[in-house]
């Protein structure tokens, strides 16, 4: 037999009076490290648990900065933890890897746009030694550093404690935020002709022109490595407007580039993108690419404008073969789009 319906609110559920007269907001002042003090709203029979409190470290984990339960029968709780990110990821991306490794499976989902990346609001269910646990997760990032909140109740319990989770989840707070919504700062690149453009990208992709440019074709690579070796690589190209017939041409052009450096590319089959402010139109094509012996992908995005066609592509990794760089290219890419400015 099916479970009923978990609920899953996605707006308070009572007027803002009532809301103040149930529930309470904690600042939570413990941590040495001011970025990470926040505020979070909870029931009034709720309290934070007397536990010590440390910021994450660099090339560390998780670490724990408060857990939220009732003060007598504890049926569900809330905890917020952090950790320190290296490279720009979306949050919505980092918190989907995070719960395919802890196996746990999806109930509902919506998805936010916000300044520094997409964010996720995902219930799960995952099995415990109590029985079934069901747990609602909201990652949001501050600079480099990402807020993981949780709220969890066995599956029982669960229904009564959903608008509690809901507002604590939703009533996260930073008391000391960081004017700066992306993990990494910003480089900058910019040219008149063929087409006139300013694109910006995060600082640890290594930029390199390519020597052959010219007032007709223009073209750049972004190097993304770890170590020595390239884990991903963005091309951003402009070519003259009546240098190429139509935009399947330039993207037959770059899987040409690919394949003349051994590796095996898929047809990159254009589809209409949204429109977008500046081009007449949009197109973008996702296609698998063997990176010897690795399970990789080419995503594109070409621009139509009076003067130029306008490239933006990204190579590297299927998630399926590297999660984390994967996530890392694909914000990358999202970035060049976002902050792409054209007269």
């Amino acid at each position: 037999m099916n479970s009923p319906a978990l609920p899953f609110p996605t707006r308070p559920l009572r007027p803002p009076a009532e809301l103040e007269q149930h529930f309470w907001r904690c600042d939570d002042t413990r941590c040495p490290d001011a970025s990470y003090r926040f505020s979070i709203v909870l029931p009034r029979s709720w309290a934070p648990l007397d536990t010590p409190v440390a910021p994450p470290a660099a090339g560390g984990g998780l670490v724990s900065l408060g857990v939220y339960r009732p003060g007598t029968l504890v049926t569900a709780e809330v905890e917020v933890h952090a950790c320190l990110l290296a490279r720009e990821v979306a949050p919505a991306d980092w918190l989907e890897l995070y719960l395919e490794r802890l196996g746990a499976e999806v109930v509902a989902r919506r998805d936010v746009d916000t300044e520094g990346g997409k964010v996720a609001d995902i219930l799960t269910r995952s099995a415990s030694a109590d029985g079934p646990l069901v747990t609602r997760w909201l990652a949001m990032k501050n600079y480099d550093r990402l807020f993981l909140l949780e709220g969890r109740a066995l599956e029982p319990n669960y229904p009564s404690a959903a608008e509690a989770i809901f507002t604590a989840l939703t009533n996260v707070n930073l008391l000391h935020p960081i004017d700066w919504p992306l993990v990494e700062r910003l480089r900058s690149f910019s040219r008149r002709h063929p087409g006139d453009f300013l694109v910006l990208y995060p600082e640890s992709w290594q930029l390199v022109e390519d020597p052959a440019n010219s007032e007709r074709a223009l073209q750049v690579s972004l190097l993304q490595r770890a170590g020595d070796v390239v884990v991903g690589k963005l091309v951003f190209a402009t070519v003259a407007r009546d240098a190429l017939s139509d935009p399947q041409a330039l993207a037959d052009r770059f899987a040409a580039d690919l394949r003349a450096g051994d590796m095996e590319v898929g047809p990159l089959r254009l589809v209409p993108d949204a429109p977008r402010p500046g081009f007449a139109a949009t197109w973008q094509a996702l296609a698998p690419v063997g990176l010897g012996g690795i399970a990789g992908e080419s995503r594109v995005w070409i621009g139509e404008r009076p003067d130029a066609w306008f490239f933006a592509g990204v190579l590297g990794p299927a998630r399926a073969a590297d999660p984390e760089a994967w996530a890392v290219n694909t914000r990358a890419h999202a970035i060049l789009l976002q902050y792409l400015k054209v007269p």
